[in-house]
């Protein structure tokens, strides 16, 4: 796995990075490091998702699963905001920004290392269960968009998921709840399973097709966000099958009436559809189909 650490001082995170690099446990680490203070700025925290993205997407083709081990409440929120349910933010511990000496440096590195091997265990175990899990494309519901599939159930299943990915077994957990909320799966019109959603959107799974071949490109010029962007990739720390989409129809039929809101809140015309391609992270692609 790919592990970015974020929100530990700079002075802290050099000497990690030579900690980590002799380290023999099949894992691979980039940190996030700040001169002084962490950043509190919505600029300088965008600035430093930034730089974890950067990190991950230039170590995307060389591992199979990702999370972010945080060192910093007051990032928390940004992050989660900005990667989940994409990629897990774990919160690990604070840290002391006051340390300046040579010794106080030193103990703050191996606190944080003892931190990240007390935790990414179970990290790592967890990845297992869920790309396990999210290879049935055809049954899981966690590749689901989180917005146009209307269920509050699916947005606590997730919640529990990205915030517990660190201290619980995950695996667990999937086979207390996933039954609750796969009950809204079904059989759409011509026979593909399909979930349904709360306001009768069926949600259609690819079968034994090959369901697209390329995510959508998003590029930063416009005004595609973060999780835009990985979450066309990745579920739960989890490489997700490339250009993955379900296809969506109404279950009485008939085309679509209204905009729907697209993977960074922006409204897509799909008046007059007969169906819409939805993506795992929200992103719609309207096609004017026979009804």
């Amino acid at each position: 796995m790919y592990f970015v650490i974020v929100g530990v001082p700079e002075r802290v995170g050099k000497k990690l990075e030579d900690r980590l690099l002799k380290a023999k446990n099949g894992h691979e680490f980039g940190i996030v490091a700040y001169p002084k203070l962490p950043p509190r700025s919505s600029e300088a925290l965008l600035a430093s998702n930034h730089a974890v993205l950067k990190k991950i997407e230039h170590n995307f083709e060389c591992h199979q699963g990702f999370a972010i081990l945080n060192f910093c409440s007051a990032l928390d929120a940004s992050l989660s905001a900005s990667f989940e349910p994409s990629i897990p933010c774990c919160f690990m511990r604070e840290i002391d920004y006051g340390v300046e000496t040579t010794s106080g440096v030193n103990r703050l590195v191996r606190e944080v290392l003892a931190a990240v091997n007390q935790k990414i265990g179970k990290v790592v175990r967890n990845h297992g269960a869920l790309k396990v899990e999210l290879s049935k494309t055809n049954s899981t519901p966690l590749l689901l968009p989180v917005v146009n599939f209307k269920s509050e159930d699916l947005k606590r299943f997730f919640d529990f998921i990205s915030k517990n990915y660190s201290s619980v077994k995950v695996e667990s957990y999937l086979l207390a709840h996933k039954k609750r909320i796969s009950s809204c799966m079904k059989a759409a019109q011509d026979g593909r399973k399909a979930f349904l959603s709360n306001d009768g959107l069926y949600f259609k799974t690819p079968g034994r097709a090959k369901h697209g071949s390329h995510p959508p490109k998003l590029d930063f010029d416009t005004d595609h966000k973060i999780l835009c962007r990985v979450g066309s990739l990745i579920r739960f720390g989890v490489k997700i099958e490339t250009g993955f989409h379900y296809d969506c129809k109404y279950e009485k039929g008939g085309s679509f009436s209204q905009d729907r809101s697209s993977c960074h809140g922006q409204a897509v015309s799909t008046n007059g559809c007969g169906y819409v391609n939805i993506y795992p992270n929200d992103y719609i692609r309207a096609t004017k189909a026979k009804k």
